[in-house]
């Protein structure tokens, strides 16, 4: 998902393979999802611009790797904030 200003809430996600919820290349408003199983919960990825997630009241479980991942190419900066 890419874009600016988005405010994404009250989902569901469950076993997903790989990643629950990809945001890249804009800033994101993250509130009240669940997200269970694959390797990452939510990845925060930046390849054109900068990109800021906030998490408020995310619940990740059952992951196998970190539940938040961050991925920056081409001296652009990913950055993730997790609130209770």
């Amino acid at each position: 998902m890419a874009g600016t200003g988005l405010d994404i809430g009250h989902n569901d996600i469950q076993q997903s393979s790989y990643v629950g919820m990809a945001l890249q290349d804009g800033s994101f408003t993250i509130r009240k999802d669940r997200i269970r199983g694959g390797v990452h919960g939510v990845a925060v990825i930046a390849t054109e611009v900068d990109t800021n997630a906030v998490l408020e009241g995310v619940k990740i479980t059952q992951t196998s790797g970190v539940p938040v991942q961050t991925f920056e190419c081409c001296g652009f900066t990913a950055t993730a904030t997790v609130n209770p």
